[in-house]
């Protein structure tokens, strides 16, 4: 799933359709992709309320609980967004559950 400059209330809806797509049955990683504008730990949505959301609220809402079609699957996160004239990118890694690698 990749999202780019979106309005909040089409990210929801997004995810929740993402979560309802029947080809994640069969599938055996999931990955989400988020570019947008932003501040430190905080995505603005291209909208004229600025109502914002966090990278943690989007990783919440594909966790094991949220969606139990994708549990115990590898589930990868990548945010970038743009902090205005700051010129530095940070990647952040969290690794939940389970996790083992063969």
């Amino acid at each position: 799933m990749v999202l780019f400059n979106f309005v909040l209330q089409s990210l929801r809806a997004r995810i929740t359709e993402e979560k309802e797509d029947e080809r994640h049955v069969n599938a055996d990683a999931f990955l989400c992709v988020v570019m947008s504008e932003g501040s430190r730990g905080s995505i603005l949505p291209t909208s004229d309320d600025q109502e914002t959301t966090s990278p943690e609220d989007i990783i919440t809402a594909f966790d094991d609980d949220h969606w139990p079609q994708m549990a115990r699957k590898p589930k990868m996160f990548l945010f970038h967004t743009c902090e205005g004239a700051r010129k530095f990118s940070m990647i952040a890694l969290r690794v939940t559950g389970n996790s083992k690698v063969n």
